[in-house]
């Protein structure tokens, strides 16, 4: 597939569906979804993507960032914390779809509706992937692991008290939504072998850590001065001030080693190239150091 075609996105759609959601939530810049999200998914696209679906498949995955950074805000940023709105979004999609009963304001209903048109997105395009139908329950749990860090985040910013390393490692790598996203690749491929599914979620996994290191260093400052105290770095400079440039190397070495661990793989399956997903990763990084203040 040529750089250019990878390029390509559906920009019409994505432009206005970005245009949307900053006039219902102003918080946040442009940039994140237009340059960050875009770059980022394809960076990290699989390169055994079947060409006919790249289009598609980028644009379920810029949406899920999207909605992954709603939920966020209103749960670890203290300027819009809202636990109880977020109790009303999480259950947007699912069996039981909730009604207004509980919302307070025109602007949570505007919330609720540009969640509803995201995740209407999302599954519209899924299920036009030719191997939906084997990964839908699996990407489905993946969705779920979203929620739950995101749910997470909501219980550190109320209880400051819960806040440790061992759970933030945890969960925090979840809110990047870099797991799902493998699997929505996973759903695009000409050929999907159920047997590599495991290596394939493993590597992904490692990957989300790698984001999520990248995540942290670049967010860290603009958390600082929202008084967002769920970054991994803020919890270790509480109790070690004045080491942030160590932590700072300490990740630094861990993504190093994730990135060779992943290209080890290389051997174990078929479905994508583990080299060409390092490199993606690489660069997602330096993206992600490229726009600090931004994102």
């Amino acid at each position: 597939m040529s750089k250019a075609n990878k390029q390509k996105i559906d920009t019409i759609e994505v432009d206005m569906l970005i245009d949307h959601y900053v006039s219902v939530i102003d918080n946040r810049p442009k940039a994140l979804f237009s340059r960050f999200l875009v770059k980022g998914y394809t960076y990290t696209t699989l390169d055994t993507v079947n060409e006919s679906y790249f289009k598609s498949a980028l644009k379920a995955k810029i949406l899920l960032g999207m909605l992954i950074t709603l939920l966020d805000d209103m749960a670890d940023n203290p300027h819009y914390f809202n636990p109880s709105l977020l109790k009303i979004l999480y259950k947007v999609g699912g069996p039981c779809q909730c009604g207004y009963q509980e919302v307070q304001s025109e602007k949570e209903k505007q919330i609720i509706e540009l969640t509803q048109l995201l995740i209407k997105n999302i599954q519209n395009i899924l299920h036009g992937l030719p191997n939906w139908q084997a990964c839908q329950e699996i990407f489905l749990f993946d969705v779920w692991q979203i929620y739950l860090a995101n749910r997470y985040s909501e219980l550190m910013t109320a209880f400051p008290s819960i806040r440790n390393m061992t759970e933030a490692k945890i969960y925090g790598p979840f809110n990047m939504g870099m797991v799902a996203a493998g699997m929505i690749d996973l759903m695009a491929l000409n050929k999907f072998n159920e047997k590599e599914l495991g290596v394939c979620r493993e590597i992904f996994l490692i990957g989300q850590r790698l984001g999520r290191i990248g995540n942290l260093i670049a967010t860290f400052e603009r958390e600082k001065k929202e008084c967002d105290g769920t970054n991994e770095m803020a919890l270790y400079l509480e109790k070690f001030p004045h080491t942030q440039h160590k932590y700072l190397s300490t990740l630094k070495k861990e993504h190093h080693k994730g990135i060779k661990k992943i290209k080890k793989k290389k051997a174990l399956l078929r479905s994508f190239n583990t080299k060409r997903y390092s490199r993606g990763l690489e660069k997602l990084f330096k993206l992600h150091l490229s726009m600090m203040g931004t994102i």
